[in-house]
């Protein structure tokens, strides 16, 4: 087995902010997975999914301007959103809205699904933009 390493240069201030801190750790995964899939097939990559969602099985925050505390809170609760309701994305979204409305307050907007554009009024410092098992994107913002 081949081990994946990652070096990691800190900027000048010296400590990670949380996207960053969310970049690396997709940046590990990735690589992790990609040297494990090399070689001889295993159980996981013999299924019938396209190679696109094989490949991005983790949440990559594609453009956000969330302060850190917010956007973890918001990472967290949409993956477990996902996770709770594979295949039912107006549930999914449904309940990312109301636990975003109950700890941000009101006025949140959430969309989950696959193959959609969007062109949105935000309020500044309140977008999430983000991409999770593949082609899952979810978009969440808050407009009073």
């Amino acid at each position: 087995k081949r081990i994946a390493k990652a070096v990691v240069s800190t900027q000048s201030t010296g400590s990670f902010n949380t996207l960053q801190h969310y970049y690396i750790l997709n940046l590990i995964e990735y690589l992790v997975f990609v040297t494990m899939t090399e070689g001889e097939p295993t159980t996981e990559t013999q299924n019938n999914e396209p190679d696109y969602k094989r490949l991005h099985a983790y949440s990559l925050v594609r453009n956000t301007d969330m302060d850190d505390e917010m956007l973890s809170e918001a990472v967290d609760t949409a993956v477990t959103a996902c996770d709770k309701f594979p295949e039912n994305m107006e549930a999914a979204a449904q309940t990312l809205k109301q636990a975003m409305d109950t700890k941000f307050g009101p006025s949140w907007h959430a969309v989950i699904g696959e193959g959609f554009g969007f062109e949105i009024t935000y309020e500044v410092k309140n977008l999430l933009y983000m991409f999770h098992n593949g082609a899952l994107s979810i978009c969440l913002w808050k407009c009073a």
